[in-house]
């Protein structure tokens, strides 16, 4: 399946709700119109993974993750979502207001796709959005192929 912005799967977590609607809006203007599956924190995104691991539903393409977030925070939800082998190569942008080196590092180490600084227009995380998805394409093909 060709993957694109219409029909790609993105699960944000983040706890800031504001956040979370300015990346809609500029998802939405950008093109991507499946809707947005948000989690205000890492706990209750927990509880959808083992929902859809539970129910073999479609999980999603890609994971918009706050690393810092009250309760369960980011690099705590990474690190269980790489324990279980359901979601253990599952693509994870993470989103921060903090350039922080050492959570850099430690998560380049759990296997993330991009590192990004939260941006008010979401102009990053499109750019990174639009790359994964010629990735994947890419990858893709090259499967059929071989």
């Amino acid at each position: 399946m060709n993957l694109t912005r219409e029909n790609l799967r993105i699960v944000l977590v983040d706890d800031d709700k504001n956040d979370g609607e300015l990346l809609r809006i500029a998802l939405v203007k950008a093109g991507f119109t499946r809707p947005l599956t948000h989690f205000t924190n890492g706990g209750i995104a927990l509880e959808y993974f083992k929902y859809i691991k539970a129910t073999d539903s479609s999980p999603p393409h890609i994971i918009l993750l706050d690393i810092n977030m009250p309760l369960v925070d980011g690099v705590n939800l990474l690190h269980r979502l790489r324990e279980a082998s359901s979601f253990r190569d599952m693509p994870v942008i993470v989103l921060t207001g903090s350039d922080n080196v050492a959570k850099r590092h430690e998560l380049a180490h759990l296997g993330i796709f991009r590192f990004l600084k939260k941006l008010s227009d979401g102009s990053n995380v499109i750019s990174a959005l639009n790359d994964f998805i010629g990735l994947y394409n890419h990858q893709d093909a090259a499967s059929l192929a071989a």
